[in-house]
């Protein structure tokens, strides 16, 4: 028993707070003593200790009245019970059925006897903590250690039909990739360091549940502005890639972020699974325009067209809109999504017409130190890609040493010497001696792949 208890004891009577903190301490718990029920309900909006010890007559405020904006303090913060013992020097046996009544956990007579004190301490705090134990194996996910679905939708459901807020419905961009390259093993602490970076960017009343899988809900209580939306959402992205790299390597590379999406209650009413439904359409905005962020649902924003709209116009205004600006006879310089939609569609292009494609990577490598010099040597090996690839070729930059390209109607054989080509040309380069340039290629087709690697 000893060293483990944080005892809380509330009383005004100053020769009674001394005996009972003398008892304690002597005991080896950690004892944090108060003259009022006002300093108690400040020191707990702060602190949640094991337990309170809590006189019954006090001036102002008494126990029951304290108790009962405990509980309240509680409730309104998603904060779990502390297990309250009354004090009381009333022998009165009213007194203590009122006090049992509101839930105390247990009453103590005054003078209090030290065998009696440390027994119900004892047996309060280890039958509390055994209850929390069994509760939480009950609600919490075992993998996070946050709330799982059914428990997490329950409270949920709760506060959004209670309280006022934001509900944010929340996922790991590109995780996928990180068990189908990684593993599952990993997988599991890129999403158990997930919850611990959630639990840092949101505050201990608010509702954090696993979904499933990668997909999280939130709902911050008392947040009505986009401001700390945004600031979770940033948080939530700068610290999960770092942590990804640390668990992942510096080398990986995918793709990791956060995509969060979120709307307003009761600002899209009271009911959940309407709320939930506004959240996640925000979601799927997010993941249609870059990933990586956040965007908050407008219940009063009309999104499709109207019907009485001209086709045409429409049409035309598409069209516009799509449209390539610049110079098409060059091949395009895009980022990971485009390079990814395009790759996919030359998977269709080779299956449907029975054409064949090539990716190839060019890494560039040079020594320590020469961030600046490698940031050089990328752009100028992309512009001489640039100028010899064809208008139908694409190219994706990947961190600073990486450069991809997608070559259509292209044999593995041709894609080598084309390869080949531009590292030759790259040599004429007037400080190519202090660069390295490597290949790989690998040939696309719809049911296999075959590959050859150069270096």
């Amino acid at each position: 028993m000893e060293n483990l208890y944080w005892i809380a004891v509330v009383d005004d009577d100053t020769s009674s707070l001394k005996l009972i903190r003398t008892m304690l301490t002597d005991k080896g718990m950690r004892v944090s003593v108060m003259r009022s029920g006002k300093d108690l309900l400040t020191f707990v909006e702060r602190h949640i200790p094991d337990l309170i010890l809590l006189d019954i007559m006090m001036p102002e405020m008494d126990g029951f009245e304290t108790y009962r904006l405990l509980r309240e303090h509680e409730i309104k913060d998603g904060l779990s019970n502390v297990p309250v013992i009354f004090l009381t020097g009333d022998s009165d046996m009213e007194t203590e059925h009122k006090g049992l009544e509101l839930g105390a956990a247990d009453f103590i007579r005054k003078p209090v006897n030290y065998s009696v004190l440390m027994q119900r301490i004892h047996n309060t705090v280890s039958n509390s903590k055994a209850i929390v134990n069994l509760t939480e194996a009950a609600t919490v996910d075992f993998l996070t250690g946050i709330l799982n679905k059914a428990s997490g939708t329950e409270e949920l459901t709760k506060a959004c039909l209670n309280d006022d807020g934001a509900l944010m419905v929340l996922d790991l961009d590109s995780f996928k990739l990180v068990n189908d390259l990684y593993g599952h093993d990993v997988g599991d602490k890129v999403l158990s360091s997930f919850a611990d970076i959630l639990r840092t960017v949101t505050r201990p009343g608010d509702i954090l549940c696993r979904l499933g899988g990668d997909e999280f809900a939130v709902f911050l209580r008392n947040v009505y502005t986009e401001e700390p939306i945004e600031r979770i959402s940033n948080q939530l992205n700068e610290k999960t890639i770092i942590r990804c790299f640390e668990l992942l390597g510096e080398d990986h590379n995918i793709p990791t972020g956060v995509s969060l999406g979120a709307c307003f209650v009761p600002k899209c009413g009271r009911d959940y699974q309407e709320c939930f439904k506004a959240s996640d359409e925000a979601l799927y905005t997010v993941k249609q325009n870059g990933k990586h962020g956040f965007t908050i649902y407008d219940p009063d924003y009309e999104s499709e067209p109207k019907d009485d709209s001209d086709p045409d116009k429409e049409i035309h205004q598409t069209m516009l809109i799509s449209n390539e600006r610049g110079r098409i006879d060059e091949p395009m310089c895009v980022g990971l999504d485009a390079f990814t939609a395009i790759y996919r569609y030359n998977i269709r292009v080779i299956s449907d017409f029975e054409t064949n494609a090539c990716l190839i990577l060019f890494s560039i490598s040079i020594g320590e130190g020469e961030k600046e010099l490698l940031t050089k040597a990328a752009e100028q090996f992309t512009q001489i890609l640039t100028a010899k690839l064809k208008s139908s070729d694409v190219i994706m930059r990947r961190r600073l040493n990486r450069i991809y390209v997608l070559v259509s109607d292209c044999s593995l054989d041709k894609a080598y010497d084309l390869a080949k080509g531009f590292i030759d040309g790259w040599q004429k380069n007037e400080f190519s001696s202090d660069i390295q340039i490597g290949f790989a290629i690998r040939e696309l087709e719809p049911d296999s792949s075959k590959e050859e690697c150069f270096f």
